[in-house]
């Protein structure tokens, strides 16, 4: 599995990009709830997983840079996607604890 911070990484730019928030949101609680654990194979815990939507919050609000692989596409954040990731942020948390 990617640590934390690449997967949080991933996850923004997916909703950074993505027209429907909604649905971006929707992907985010999917992909949070189908990670497991390498060694183990057991899914993450709730503490885990409100670790990644710390960190998503974290890339969306620019307190952390996105990261980019070589040839990436550079994604300009706006306001407006973190003020959108922070409305939906209590629906998420609150999915994620299923």
């Amino acid at each position: 599995m990617a640590t934390f911070i690449e997967i949080a990484n991933r996850l923004a730019k997916h909703f950074a990009t993505s027209k429907d928030k909604r649905e971006a949101a929707n992907y985010i609680i999917q992909e949070i709830n189908g990670l497991v654990y390498t060694e183990s194979k057991r899914p993450l815990n709730l503490e885990d997983k409100q670790t990644i939507v710390k960190y998503i919050g974290e890339f969306l609000s620019k307190q952390r840079p996105l990261q980019y692989k070589e040839g990436g596409q550079v994604i300009i954040l706006e306001a407006k996607d973190n003020s959108n990731y922070l409305d939906m942020v209590d629906y998420i948390l609150s999915e994620i604890k299923k």
